[in-house]
C-alpha cells in the first residue's frame, strides 16, 4: 500500500527541460515522483528510487485508461501535487498555420491537462491537501510580449491561464489549489526553436527550485493566480 506519509507528484513532460530538473528535485526531496513523457529513457537512466516511469502520449486517446492501470499497478491511492509541464510549440507564421498545426498544439497543451486533471481528481482529493500547478508562459498573460510565428501556441498558454481561474473555483470545496507559473525566457530545447540565436542564463534547475518552493510553501497561499517567473521575455 501508498504510505500516506510520504507525498506523491505526477508531472508531465518530465524526460528533459524544466519537467526533468523538477521530477528530480522533488524525487531527492523525499517525494514519490509520477514522471510521464513519450521517451522516459532519460529518466530510466537516473535509475531513482522515488521515481516511478511512466512512457505515455498525453494526447493518446487511451491515456486515461493508461494512466489508472498504471496508479493501480503501482499501488498509488492518492496524489498530492499535479504539475501539468508537457508542451509543444510550432513558430509559424499565423497564415501559414494548417488545421493540423493548430490541432496538435491544442491537443498537447489544452485538452491533455483538461482530460488529466479530470481522470486525477479523485487521487487529489484523497490527499490531505491538492495542487495542480499548470506551466504556462509570458506570452499568455493578458498585455505582456507578443512574438510573430507563436499566435497559435500563446493562445494554448492564455487558454491554461484561464483554465487555471476556472478549476481553482470548481475545485475550491475540495482543499484543491490551482495556480499557474508563467515562464520567460529558460535555457530549454523549446527555447532554441522559437529563438534560435536567443541566450538566456535561466535555468531548468533555478526554474525547479522556485517550483519546489511554490509547492511547498507558495501554492498554500493562493488559489486561481497566475504567478510570472520572468527575467526576460526573450
Amino acid at each position: 500500500m501508498q504510505n500516506s506519509s510520504i507525498p506523491t507528484l505526477l508531472i508531465t513532460g518530465a524526460s528533459k527541460g524544466v519537467g526533468y530538473a523538477t521530477a528530480l528535485l522533488f524525487a531527492n526531496n523525499g517525494y514519490k515522483v509520477i514522471a510521464i513523457s513519450r521517451s522516459v529513457e532519460t529518466l530510466l537512466n537516473l535509475n531513482h528510487d522515488n521515481i516511478i516511469s511512466m512512457k505515455a502520449d498525453i494526447t493518446a486517446p487511451d491515456f486515461c485508461i493508461q494512466l489508472l492501470d498504471f496508479l493501480k499497478t503501482n499501488t498509488i491511492t492518492s496524489v498530492d501535487v499535479v504539475i501539468n509541464n508537457a508542451a509543444q510549440l510550432l513558430s509559424i507564421p499565423f497564415l501559414e498555420n494548417t488545421l493540423e498545426n493548430i490541432t496538435t498544439l491544442y491537443a498537447t497543451n489544452v485538452i491533455a491537462p483538461i482530460q488529466l486533471v479530470q481522470t486525477i481528481y479523485p487521487f487529489l482529493k484523497k490527499a490531505d491537501f491538492g495542487q495542480i500547478i499548470n506551466i504556462t508562459s509570458m506570452g499568455g498573460v493578458q498585455g505582456s510580449s507578443k512574438f510573430n510565428g507563436l499566435s497559435v501556441y500563446t493562445s494554448t498558454k492564455a487558454a491554461l491561464i484561464n483554465l487555471t481561474e476556472c478549476w481553482a473555483e470548481e475545485f475550491k470545496a475540495d482543499a484543491i489549489h490551482v495556480n499557474s507559473i508563467a515562464l520567460g525566457a529558460v535555457d530549454t530545447e523549446m527555447l532554441q526553436n522559437a529563438f534560435p540565436v536567443y541566450k538566456t542564463d535561466v535555468t531548468p534547475d533555478s526554474i525547479a527550485a522556485f517550483i519546489y518552493f511554490f509547492v511547498t510553501y507558495a501554492g498554500k497561499l493562493m488559489n486561481g493566480k497566475t504567478f510570472p517567473v520572468s527575467k526576460t521575455t526573450p
